[in-house]
């Protein structure tokens, strides 16, 4: 019938895993905010909402939407991909030490601080999507 809500997930996705999927996709928002050194305000302003309300995405405690994925890792500057890809192996920890390894054969080693830090984080990233 038209109207109707249908809650099944989409073929081939079991309801388990979108729930892991949605764990997943709060993990990496998380770990990439903090990679990228921004706030919970950085990201909810561009989103038009609270910091408690990324916090609570972050958290998997508020059911994040299409539209909340899209708006969020456009703030991160990163794809929608990188969020929400299974298929992509990401680890912060390990991205982490990449660019610092990059960064400081270039001869700056400080996230956060350097200019050239942020490139070479944005370089690594890349090279898990390709």
């Amino acid at each position: 019938m038209r109207g109707e809500v249908n809650d099944r997930p989409p073929a081939g996705r079991k309801q388990t895993d979108m729930k892991q999927l949605s764990v997943q996709i709060a993990a990496r928002m998380r770990a990439l905010r903090q990679l990228r050194d921004m706030t919970l305000i950085q990201i909810a302003r561009p989103c038009g909402t609270t910091p408690q309300t990324i916090q609570r995405l972050e958290t998997n405690n508020m059911t994040i939407s299409v539209d909340w994925v899209a708006c969020i890792a456009d703030a991160l500057n990163v794809p929608v991909r990188l969020l929400t890809d299974d298929t992509i192996g990401f680890d912060a920890e390990r991205i982490e030490q990449q660019a610092l390894a990059l960064a400081k054969a270039s001869g700056r080693a400080q996230p956060g601080e350097e200019l050239n830090w942020r490139a070479q984080l944005d370089r690594v990233l890349k090279q898990l999507l390709e």
